[in-house]
């Protein structure tokens, strides 16, 4: 149930990252262009978190304290609380900057 979940976490992850892209190719905006930053450190967060886990399940000692370290989690962790505010702030100024039909 664990892979299931994590296998679908990356792809939702994919799928949003690739919905940015199609937003920012049309738009050419600058809160398309902070969606896409956002989903692009998200994406890596979660790329740092899948190769963490692959470390410890691979029981591949010292990869896996890398991993662990202070300056990777810190990287991961960081990564993901920019994301979700360039993803909202960049929500924000495209839905305020876009014209209505």
């Amino acid at each position: 149930m664990l892979r299931l979940e994590q296998n679908l976490t990356s792809v939702t992850l994919m799928l949003l990252l690739a919905a940015s892209i199609v937003l920012w190719r049309k738009r050419r905006r600058g809160g398309a262009l902070l969606q896409l930053i956002g989903w692009t450190l998200f994406v890596i967060a979660e790329i740092v978190h899948r190769f963490t886990n692959f470390a410890m399940e691979s029981q591949r000692r010292a990869l896996y304290d890398f991993m662990i370290s202070p300056p990777v989690s810190l990287s991961a962790t960081t990564a993901i609380y920019v994301g979700v505010l360039l993803i909202a702030g960049g929500y924000i100024w495209y839905a305020v900057a876009e014209e209505r039909i």
